[in-house]
């Protein structure tokens, strides 16, 4: 249980460059996380960076078009496959859990005999 709760924890928002438009409105499928500059916050799907725009379907709800100018934009996220310092963080965490269960293990059997003996 508190694997799939690091595992799910650590899946999140990452930052990406406002780049200026190259004029190719690329459709990127998956989640957008915009904060607009008065601090709202807009998540969309399907979006598409466009020179002018960010457009994309609201994520939550029946499939609404929505609209947002760049120069109301301060920054972008997108929902992200892990980083790979979380990756190795999860890695080093899963190791020494391993190592404690293995020691606790062997605690145990050695003491075994002597918890038998006592009456």
């Amino acid at each position: 249980m508190v694997l799939l709760i690091v595992n799910v924890g650590c899946r999140g928002w990452i930052e990406k460059p406002i780049v200026p438009d190259t004029g190719i409105g690329m459709p990127q499928h998956g989640l957008l996380r915009v904060t607009k500059t008065d601090g709202a916050i807009i998540t969309l799907r399907d979006f598409m960076v466009r020179d002018d725009s960010i457009v994309g379907f609201f994520s939550d709800g029946p499939r609404l078009r929505a609209a947002v100018a760049r120069t109301d934009v301060t920054k972008i996220q997108v929902r992200g496959a892990t980083p790979r310092g979380v990756r190795i963080g999860k890695i080093i965490y899963l190791a020494v859990f391993c190592v404690s269960v293995v020691e606790l293990a062997v605690v145990l059997y050695v003491l075994s005999p002597d918890l038998k003996k006592v009456p």
